[in-house]
């Protein structure tokens, strides 16, 4: 409908990445506003943080469905954490945490079960570390949540795998997810500090500032914090988890 040269390629991944950058921002200016104790500048610094560095023009700029997939996954995390934040108003608590599941319908659309199990093991970790599993369990409306992410994503599977059946299956969740991990395909071998090595360049030049802000977030006060206050160890939690992942990965 908009024809087929490049730009209309990178829209999508050029879409996915202002939007990440501005939910940052969004989420960021909302704790600011509920706690003293980030200072107004920091908003403007984590968006900027998020917007201005290699990785995100590379892959902002790329016909990939990467930048995509980062953004359901932002998605359901942040919709998550403002749930989590809001223990005194169920209402608004339960409509963040159904948006979190519509985000995780799209990302299983997106690129298949990576959206879910990376913000699973991310919200997971955060939780039985915070020692609110047990709670947060019992605040999430499982049943529409499940509900939703099923109406989303499982139409389209079921009449792809009606169409090509084992075809589909193999080569889908066969090849693309299992092998992927757990073996070298399409010669994308590389040394297990291989992301590391990645993540300095591709992050400065506030890839510098890294190890500090890891060191000062390990040093708050944890689970007897107010929930809103967590968010430096939540985000710690998520970077830890994804490079985590992906370095264990063949």
């Amino acid at each position: 409908m908009i024809g087929t040269q490049a730009w209309v390629a990178k829209l999508a991944s050029a879409l996915a990445a202002t939007l990440i950058v501005v939910m940052l921002f969004a989420l960021l200016r909302w704790v600011q506003k509920q706690t003293a104790t980030l200072k107004p500048v920091i908003p403007y610094l984590g968006a900027a943080i998020a917007a201005l560095n290699l990785q995100m023009w590379f892959f902002g700029r790329m016909g990939y469905s990467d930048m995509l997939l980062n953004l359901c996954i932002s998605g359901s995390l942040i919709s998550f954490f403002v749930a989590y934040s809001q223990p005194e108003k169920p209402k608004a608590q339960r409509f963040w945490y159904l948006v979190m599941f519509l985000a995780l319908g799209a990302g299983l659309l997106t690129k298949g079960p990576i959206a879910a199990v990376l913000p699973g093991l991310i919200i997971g970790i955060f939780l039985l570390l915070s020692r609110q599993l047990r709670v947060i369990w019992r605040e999430i409306p499982w049943g529409w949540g499940l509900l939703l992410t099923g109406a989303i994503a499982v139409p389209w599977y079921w009449q792809i795998i009606q169409l090509h059946g084992a075809a589909f299956t193999d080569a889908f969740f066969g090849f693309h997810n299992v092998q992927r991990f757990t073996r070298v395909v399409n010669q994308h071998s590389g040394p297990w500090y291989y992301h590391f090595l990645i993540l300095l360049p591709g992050l400065l030049p506030w890839s510098v500032a890294l190890p500090s802000a890891i060191v000062q977030t390990c040093r708050r006060p944890f689970h007897t914090a107010p929930r809103i206050e967590q968010l430096g160890q939540f985000g710690l939690i998520w970077f830890a988890v994804v490079m985590g992942f992906f370095t264990i990965a063949s």
